[in-house]
C-alpha cells in the first residue's frame, strides 16, 4: 500500500512550497485583466467571455478534488512537483495564440487543472511541514492570496500600450464611434451618439496617452518591466509600444538607487507567514 512521503518540519522547508503557490495562483489569475484586451480585440460577446471563466472552472474543480487524495496516497512530491511545472504551458499558450479563442481556451483548461492539484496538495504539503493547523493556514493562504492578488495587477501594466500615433490621430475615435457607439446607443436608450461622441473625443483627444485598465500615473510609478505582447496592429504598434516603454521606464527610475534585493523584503514575508 502506498503512503504519502511527509518530510519533517523544518525552519524554511515551507517556504518553497509557498512560493509554488504563489507561482501558480499568479498564473492562474493574471488573466482577469486580459479579458477586458480579448474582449476588444476578439470582439468577444459576454457568453464567449463567461465561457472562459466556465472553462477554468470546469477543470480546477476536478483538479481539487483529485489533488489531495492523489499527495496522500502517492506523495507530496510526485504529485505537486509536475503540475507546477505544466502551469506556465498555459501561460504559453496566451502568449502563443493571442488571437487564437482555441489556444486561451486551452490555456485557461490547463491552468485551472494546475491549479486545482497544485493548491489542494501543496496546501496539504504546507501543513506537513509546518508547526499545527493554524500556522500552515497563515501560510497557504498567503502565498495563495499574494499570487491572486499580485498576478492581475502585474498583468494589467504588462500589457502592450495603446498607442497613439501622430499621423493616425483619429484612429481610436474612428474604430469606436462606428464600433461600439451604435450598439451602445441601440441597447441603452438613455444613450445618445452625441454623449458618445463627447466621452470619445475626451477619452482620446485630450492627452490621449494610456493603456489598457490602469492610469498612466499607476504605470509611471511601476517599476516592472512592461511586455510588448506578439500584435503588431495600428491601434498599438510596436514603434510606438517602445517608445511608450522607454519614457515610462526612465520616469519611473530614481537615479542612483539600486533595486532592493530579495533579502531585504524577507523578513517582512517571513513575519507575516508566522
Amino acid at each position: 500500500m502506498a503512503t504519502a512521503t511527509v518530510t519533517r518540519p523544518g525552519s524554511g522547508a515551507w517556504v518553497k512550497i509557498a512560493f509554488a503557490m504563489f507561482a501558480v495562483g499568479w498564473g492562474a489569475n493574471q488573466f482577469s485583466p486580459m479579458l477586458i484586451v480579448y474582449r476588444h480585440e476578439l470582439r468577444l460577446g459576454a457568453v464567449a467571455v463567461a465561457g472562459l471563466f466556465l472553462v477554468y472552472a470546469l477543470t480546477l474543480i476536478p483538479g481539487l478534488l483529485v489533488g489531495g487524495p492523489a499527495s496522500d496516497r502517492f506523495g507530496r512530491r510526485p504529485v505537486v512537483l509536475p503540475f507546477v511545472a505544466l502551469s506556465p504551458l498555459a501561460t504559453l499558450l496566451l502568449v502563443l495564440g493571442p488571437r487564437s479563442l482555441v489556444l486561451i481556451s486551452a490555456g485557461r483548461a490547463l491552468a485551472g487543472l494546475c491549479s486545482g492539484v497544485v493548491f489542494s496538495s501543496a496546501t496539504a504539503w504546507v501543513q506537513d511541514l509546518s508547526q499545527g493547523t493554524g500556522q500552515s493556514a497563515r501560510r497557504a493562504a498567503l502565498a495563495l492570496t499574494a499570487g491572486f492578488g499580485l498576478g492581475p495587477v502585474v498583468a494589467a501594466v504588462l500589457a502592450q500600450p495603446s498607442g497613439f500615433r501622430p499621423e493616425m490621430p483619429d484612429l481610436f475615435y474612428n474604430n469606436n464611434i462606428k464600433g461600439w457607439g451604435p450598439a451602445l446607443c441601440a441597447r441603452r436608450p438613455d444613450v445618445t451618439m452625441a454623449m458618445v461622441d463627447a466621452f470619445l473625443k475626451r477619452m482620446y483627444g485630450t492627452n490621449p496617452d494610456f493603456v489598457f485598465t490602469v492610469t498612466r500615473d499607476f504605470v509611471r510609478g511601476c517599476q516592472t518591466p512592461i511586455l510588448v505582447l506578439p500584435d503588431d496592429v495600428p491601434a498599438h504598434p510596436y514603434a510606438v509600444a517602445a517608445i511608450r516603454v522607454r519614457r515610462w521606464d526612465d520616469q519611473a527610475k530614481e537615479p542612483d538607487v539600486e533595486p532592493p534585493p530579495f533579502s531585504h523584503f524577507e523578513p517582512v514575508l517571513r513575519a507575516l507567514a508566522r
